[in-house]
């Protein structure tokens, strides 16, 4: 027996602890208190590495396997201990895990406190990160006076992308233009700082650019222009801009009234990293709202955001891979994102998650995941303490049928229950499915139209579309085929695919309203956009027999393989 000086606790190992990896034959004197790590860490190879007392620092050592790890916390408590202790690099990569929520809370203040004990002890990789902060204003106001001097501490010690960023960012200050102006000995660059310095109000700038065309320096002798920059730098300087941070920009987003600066500032904010704004930008390109619509555009605004972390996008993202938005159709990276998405909190996600373990057979073929009812239970009751109403739902269909779960008619009524107490057209809606499908509740299809009206008339469109059913069957009220139609129609024009649909069918067929092709066509057109597999076929056969639409064999070919390719 021995003890293990990381966990404090007795084990029966020879030498190495089988919970953290620590070896008590290592040589550990250089370093810090020794630090917990997985199973899977090659400590072999590091141990090496530190007896021989060469190769890189062991912060950048842990850190090889930092971006992949199988417990990302435990390569946080190695950088922590050892930053503790002062190591710089460790002081960095802590700050990395702490910006990233990796293996440590999401903390940009922390992050930038690590950074900048890093950054103080000269160690590059945290001089650039630090200069990043204050350029984007990452846990600290933006400062890109700031900004310049670390990237130029990091560059001073031959770390290239400081050297990049800093050309970028004294390209935009006019001051540094006519410092690079006096120090560049070349004069066609001198020239071109300093005229760039000068347009961009610098007065020293405009003075000395005065007197280049006066005098004929670098450029041809020219009095009525060396007058012009003689005025302009003599009139007051205009106030100087601010630099904005991409958060101010995206709340400019929020309050502007104007679309088109609306959209501006959106597209300033996300391109200069910020998640949030990178999220709204892919809604906008997917519904097309102040920009044309583009569902590939919004994917790769959407995977820029999930990248970084964002929830909401991971979430989109998912939805884009389900439906095949933008991409090509792909269940596996769907269950993926929505998995991503679903441990970081997001209700949509985590019950999207649950559908496809409850469903899982209808995937497999498609790459999605194994049925699991008790996976399935898992994520629907994580959707549903959030007060997420599919969530409610799903956790009383579970307790009613026993899956997932110990069947359980009591516990299936208090989720019922929950649910019905939420005043919300999105509960209402799901109320209906209850009633309808029997979940929790007696099945009573006369409650569930109810229900579903009741939802229906605050527009929500899944309503509307059930509602329509109800009336097309007969389901709970008497059959009303115009009615049925009408409630079509109004999920329809709010875009529900379904709705889409199977309003063009009725339009084909003339059930509950006049025959006509040309809308038919027109309808499943718009449900066959949005991935309805229904649609898509009805669409082919419009192309393929000339119904609604002009013959067109290469058409009716797109669709039908579209149809087929769909496993929706």
């Amino acid at each position: 027996m021995w003890k293990c000086p990381v966990r404090d606790q007795e084990n029966n190992a020879a030498t190495v602890c089988p919970a953290c990896g620590y070896d008590r034959t290592c040589d550990y004197e250089q370093y810090p208190t020794a630090f917990a790590v997985t199973a899977a860490t090659p400590t072999r190879t590091l141990r090496r590495r530190w007896q021989a007392k060469q190769g890189p620092a062991l912060a950048d050592l842990i850190a090889d396997w930092y971006d992949a790890p199988q417990d990302p916390a435990a390569a946080e408590h190695c950088f922590r201990r050892l930053a503790d202790g002062g190591d710089p690099a460790a002081q960095y990569w802590l700050g990395i895990a702490c910006a990233q929520g990796r293996g440590a809370e999401k903390d940009e203040a922390q992050a930038l406190e690590w950074f900048s004990r890093s950054a103080r002890q000269g160690y590059a990789r945290a001089q650039y990160q630090l200069g990043l902060c204050f350029q984007d204003g990452a846990g600290v106001d933006a400062d890109p006076r700031k900004a310049l001097d670390w990237f130029r501490q990091a560059a001073a010690q031959g770390f290239a992308p400081a050297r990049r960023r800093l050309e970028e960012l004294e390209t935009q200050m006019p001051d540094q233009l006519f410092a690079r102006y006096q120090q560049e000995p070349d004069q066609a660059k001198r020239m071109e700082y300093l005229k760039k310095s000068a347009q961009m109000g610098y007065t020293p700038a405009q003075a000395e650019l005065g007197d280049c065309y006066a005098q004929g320096r670098g450029v041809e002798k020219d009095y009525v222009k060396a007058s012009e920059w003689y005025r302009r730098a003599a009139e007051p300087p205009e106030p100087p801009k601010q630099a904005e941070t991409p958060q101010r920009l995206f709340e400019r987003y929020q309050q502007e009234s104007d679309q088109a600066k609306r959209m501006e500032y959106l597209k300033e904010s996300a391109d200069q990293g910020y998640a949030p704004a990178q999220c709204k930008l892919g809604d906008c390109y997917a519904n097309g709202q102040g920009v044309e619509k583009d569902e590939a555009k919004a994917v790769q605004w959407y995977q820029k955001a999930a990248d970084q972390g964002h929830a909401e996008a991971q979430y989109k993202l998912g939805e884009c891979y389900y439906f095949g938005w933008g991409v090509k159709q792909d269940y596996a990276k769907a269950a993926g994102w929505f998995r991503k998405a679903a441990e970081m909190g997001y209700a949509e996600a985590q019950c999207w998650l649950g559908s496809f373990y409850y469903i899982g057979g209808y995937y497999v073929g498609g790459g999605g995941v194994k049925q699991d009812y008790a996976q399935a239970a898992h994520w629907y009751q994580k959707a549903a303490d959030q007060g997420h109403a599919e969530g409610l739902a799903s956790m009383a269909l579970c307790y009613s049928e026993g899956r997932g779960v110990k069947k359980n008619a009591a516990e299936a009524a208090r989720w019922f229950q929950r649910l019905a107490q939420q005043n919300s057209p999105e509960a209402w809606y799901w109320l209906g499915r209850c009633y309808f499908g029997g979940w929790g509740v007696a099945e009573d299809n006369v409650q569930a139209a109810q229900w579903y009206r009741k939802a229906a008339d605050q527009d929500y469109a899944e309503a509307q579309y059930q509602l329509g059913d109800c009336y097309y069957f007969g389901w709970g009220v008497e059959e009303d085929k115009p009615k049925a139609v009408q409630w079509y129609r109004k999920a329809a024009d709010q875009g529900f695919s379904y709705g889409q649909y199977d309003l063009g069918r009725c339009y084909a067929n003339g059930i509950g309203v006049k025959q006509d092709a040309v809308q038919a066509a027109e309808w499943y057109r718009k449900a066959a956009d949005q991935g309805h597999k229904d649609a898509q076929r009805a669409l082919a056969d419009c192309y393929e027999n000339g119904r609604g639409v002009k013959t067109d064999k290469a058409q009716a070919r797109y669709w039908r393989e579209k149809a087929k390719n769909n496993n929706g």
